[in-house]
């Protein structure tokens, strides 16, 4: 079977151009088709992207659409993470994202959350939308920083109007709860309409 799945990758590799490549596989991950999504981030994650190599990881760690297996997983984040520090450092918001969660899981980096939050705060300084979303969290928890509520709920409507469909249905559930938003059905209905 792995050879018939590497023989398969090497023959989308060689195909060129329209072989499938990060976008396409987060299409595939998109509609739940993960066998689809990790032949293409396979081949992506082949020709270096590191965006790619991250994404096959999480399959590998979750067993979607492949066998799952950790050590494989592993050796993906290592590879990731290689490939995305010098793209996070000229400030690739997707680098700096994907960068915060494996250093705050401490998947093939070492385990560092102040790392993590730095480099949280500069995807989302550049308003990448789950960055947004993810330091909104921070904010309302109090995770690396003193709690405020406020910052809480502009980051989480930033995110959602940015596109964040994470953020609007927790900006739905606020409101349908009265937890940090007044209480409102309507305007969580508002949230759940896009």
């Amino acid at each position: 079977m792995r050879t018939l799945f590497a023989s398969l990758i090497a023959l989308l590799i060689a195909a060129g151009p329209a072989a499938p490549n990060y976008d396409a596989g987060k299409k595939f991950l998109n509609r739940a088709d993960y066998s689809d999504a990790a032949i293409s981030f396979s081949a992506a994650a082949a020709r270096g992207d590191a965006r790619a190599q991250y994404e096959l990881a999480k399959l590998y760690d979750a067993g979607r659409g492949v066998a799952k297996d950790h050590a494989r997983a592993l050796s993906l984040y290592r590879r990731a993470t290689l490939g995305l520090i010098p793209a996070a450092r000229n400030g690739h918001a997707d680098a700096q994202f994907i960068l915060s969660r494996l250093y705050q899981q401490g998947l093939g980096v070492t385990r560092d959350p102040a790392r993590a939050l730095r480099l949280l705060k500069a995807a989302a300084d550049q308003g990448h939308p789950d960055a947004l979303y993810e330091l909104a969290i921070y904010n309302e928890w109090g995770v690396g920083m003193p709690r405020s509520e406020e910052t809480a709920r502009r980051l989480y409507r930033e995110a959602a109007d940015k596109g964040s469909v994470k953020a609007r249905m927790m900006l739905a559930a606020r409101h349908m709860t009265g937890t940090g938003e007044r209480q409102d059905d309507s305007a969580a209905i508002e949230f759940l309409e896009w």
